[in-house]
């Protein structure tokens, strides 16, 4: 397999001669550099365009950015952007495209992602930042024809996707999906679009387009949708079971764009859906999936909201000036969503303060507790509780005193 992934990425970088050996030796990068060789992409040069536009930026370009284009080639445009990160170091070049792609230690196994990311810095040395633009081109036109691939399938299918709603979007024939779930991946931003034929949940009376979101391990991401006033977002898990609804607008205010949520989700499938604001709403939104996540919040509000599920654990910090406040006292918060009947386990461990570790019910302003655990020493607060209805349930990480700071793990389980 890491001979296969070598010579994967020696293909990235194809010299006009043709040859070359599957890796980068030390005596390559201290010879003169080679120029290499622009691969063309079997499909039009506007889809070559978005996706070296998306690897080097991204996100999909503006319209008024994809008017500039003109009808250069995706080598030709790369070469352009990538002048403007001339002094960006190889090894963070390296992992920002690769992050742009959707190629993250989440979306292939950790081992095929660090030496793909290693190759890549090599190449971007060995060539020099003259050729980055040709290389990331020649990347991500790989990634496009990689799709069936049983390592780099799911970021191939969801950056297809991606660039497909970008360039329809562009040229205004974008269609709607359906309710045919197309793939995303924590690293993209997919630009979509609301239209009259799109799905329809009856409940709540919108259209919606629905994604599939694939973790091969526990990701903590941050999810960020622009669009029409009042538009929404609901993760749900392979069962059906909804891990992240929409909060309320002192939460998650309509008025409020981009409309930001943060997710810890453990390895598994997951359905992503857009909600338009309205029923008779239609026009364009992004949705970006980002690995910008953090506990850092202000005020009594804590935004943005971060929703946590079963079978995960996180470790965080508490900290005066980052940590959301309320009341003259330092917490954490998260939100989980629980249907009525269902058990769970939260532990908190510390060494730095005496943990107090509270579960409300957070359907109304009171938000009543319905279990705690607080101690006076540094060490383990748990509890276990079994829901007694369906919907929010609020968790909240703070110390016996309310004041104290420093690092602590959390771990939300379910028999």
């Amino acid at each position: 397999m890491y001979r296969q992934l070598a010579v994967l990425a020696a293909a990235i970088a194809l010299t006009a001669c043709g040859g070359g050996s599957d890796v980068v030796s030390s005596s390559t990068l201290s010879s003169p550099r080679p120029v290499p060789q622009a691969q063309q992409a079997g499909s039009t040069a506007t889809s070559e365009q978005v996706r070296v536009f998306v690897a080097l930026r991204g996100r999909a370009p503006t319209s008024a950015e994809f008017a500039t284009f003109g009808t250069q080639s995706g080598a030709a445009l790369g070469t352009t952007l990538a002048a403007t990160l001339a002094g960006t170091p190889d090894t963070s070049l390296s992992t920002t495209v690769l992050a742009n792609l959707g190629v993250t230690a989440q979306t292939v196994p950790p081992a095929s992602y660090t030496i793909l990311q290693d190759a890549l810095a090599q190449f971007f040395a060995a060539y020099g930042s003259a050729s980055r633009g040709v290389i990331v081109n020649n990347l991500a036109g790989l990634l496009a024809n990689l799709a069936t691939d049983v390592t780099w399938g799911a970021p191939a299918r969801a950056f297809n996707t991606m660039v497909a709603n970008a360039v329809s979007v562009l040229n205004g024939t974008a269609v709607a999906s359906d309710c045919t779930a197309a793939q995303v991946t924590i690293g993209l931003t997919t630009t979509g679009a609301w239209t009259a034929d799109d799905c329809v949940d009856t409940a709540l009376n919108v259209r919606y387009d629905q994604y599939t979101l694939q973790l091969t391990s526990q990701a903590a991401f941050k999810a960020e949708v622009t669009g029409a006033e009042g538009r929404q977002l609901r993760i749900f898990a392979a069962d059906g079971r909804i891990v992240g609804a929409q909060p309320s607008d002192a939460f998650a205010p309509a008025a409020v764009n981009p409309l930001q949520l943060q997710y810890i989700l453990p390895a598994g499938s997951y359905s992503v859906r857009v909600y338009s604001p309205a029923a008779t709403t239609t026009g364009n939104y992004t949705l970006k999936l980002s690995n910008n996540f953090s506990t850092a919040a202000t005020g009594a509000t804590c935004m943005p909201v971060t929703f946590i599920t079963y079978n995960t654990t996180t470790t965080q910090s508490i900290a005066q000036g980052t940590t959301c406040s309320f009341q003259g006292g330092l917490e954490d918060r998260y939100i989980l969503m629980m249907r009525t009947g269902e058990r769970v386990t939260l532990t908190l461990d510390t060494t730095a303060f005496a943990p107090f570790l509270i579960l409300r019910d957070d359907r109304t302003p009171t938000s009543p507790a319905v279990a705690t655990d607080r101690k006076t020493t540094a060490g383990r607060a748990t509890f276990s509780y079994t829901a007694t209805f369906t919907g929010f349930h609020e968790i909240i990480v703070t110390s016996n005193t309310f004041t104290s700071q420093g690092q602590y793990t959390l771990s939300v389980t379910s028999p």
